[in-house]
């Protein structure tokens, strides 16, 4: 291994803060180059502590930047949540009004006496006329020996001039289609 000269042992320094050491070695016969270059290692190794700082500072700024940015994203998928809840809210709302009407209660009630269904669908529209279709994905209307609830909803639909239609569907289920004049 050679030997080693002159050694300079120069702190890094960021105003007041020590981050650090440069250290520089010559050879044996670079002594009068040692002498001579001190200060300017020193000024060297001042610029060095001030890119170190700079440097920190710029990852410092683009952590905070990250940070305002998740919660940003935080704030604005907070509010697209609540705006679904609310939107949720207003759609069982509205379908429990559905319900009130007597000709949707008497179909759901088949439904769920009859049918046998995972799922059923009600649409309503009122104008010009009032029109309620219900669909569930059951047995079907089939063979029934009983046909009280869909007499009962034509009677209630031809007691406003109107009709009312069951129909079954395919693969499975029924369809249940109630239209009267609107008032």
């Amino acid at each position: 291994m050679p030997q080693s000269g002159p050694t300079a042992v120069v702190p890094i320094t960021a105003g007041s803060s020590s981050i650090g050491v440069l250290v520089a070695v010559w050879g044996v016969a670079e002594a009068d180059v040692a002498s001579r270059v001190i200060d300017p290692l020193a000024d060297f190794a001042q610029q060095v502590g001030i890119a170190l700082l700079a440097s920190r500072a710029q990852r410092d700024r683009a952590t905070v930047l990250l940070l305002e940015d998740r919660e940003r994203i935080a704030r604005d998928m907070h509010d697209l949540v609540i705006q679904r809840l609310f939107a949720t809210g207003l759609s069982l709302q509205v379908a429990g009004r559905l319900t009130e009407h007597p000709m949707v209660r008497e179909g759901l009630a088949n439904v769920v006496r009859h049918a046998q269904a995972d799922s059923a669908r009600v649409a309503l529209s009122l104008r010009p006329t009032v029109q309620v279709q219900i669909e569930d994905d059951g047995v079907g209307i089939g063979a029934v020996t009983r046909r009280s609830g869909p007499a009962n909803l034509r009677d209630q639909a031809v007691a406003r001039s109107g009709r009312c239609d069951v129909t079954a569907l395919v693969p499975r289920g029924t369809r249940i289609s109630w239209s009267v004049p609107a008032p």
